[in-house]
């Protein structure tokens, strides 16, 4: 982190989300399709451990694979993830993807500049924040007083929201 926007502003968001909880991971070392799903950005380890944990039965990496595989089912509807939404607060295949009785028993991480690619076109959101290893919320950060950063950002990312291709990525206005 050598530049001013990571300096005076990355670091203290990372040291904030930290202290409410978040784990920071460093993503350097990680490989898509080993690591994370390329499609979902969903990491493998941490989702396998978490479904385990809150499932009580044990979940091997294969299981963890095709789990994340019918998540991806979920997201490629044209339903504005409301399928995958709906897995969220009940289950896929008889596994709970949260604990929402008891919140320890989950895993929050933060993670920076996570890809999410399409093609040719991709984008890396400063922050994605992971619960139980799947990426449900980024956030875009800018220094003070940047005014032109800040709007041609929501420009950038009004552009993506259209973009269909993104919608596993996010739900579109």
């Amino acid at each position: 982190m050598g530049r001013p926007e990571d300096k005076y502003v990355k670091l203290p968001a990372i040291i904030h989300a930290t202290r409410i909880g978040y784990r920071y991971r460093s993503i350097k070392s990680d490989a898509s399709g080993i690591d994370y799903d390329a499609d979902t950005n969903i990491f493998f380890e941490p989702f396998r451990a978490v479904l385990e944990r809150i499932n009580g039965k044990p979940v091997d990496a294969d299981k963890a694979h095709y789990l994340v595989s019918q998540l991806k089912l979920k997201l490629s509807g044209n339903d504005l993830g409301r399928a995958f939404f709906a897995c969220l607060h009940s289950s896929i295949e008889g596994y709970r993807l949260i604990d929402f009785e008891n919140p320890a028993n989950n895993d929050f991480s933060v993670v920076t500049e996570l890809p999410y690619a399409n093609g040719e076109d991709s984008f890396r959101p400063d922050f994605t924040f992971l619960v139980n290893g799947m990426p449900l919320g980024f956030m875009e950060v800018k220094r003070e007083n940047n005014k032109d950063g800040i709007l041609a950002e929501h420009d950038r990312m009004h552009v993506r929201f259209k973009n269909e291709a993104y919608r596993p990525a996010f739900r579109p206005n």
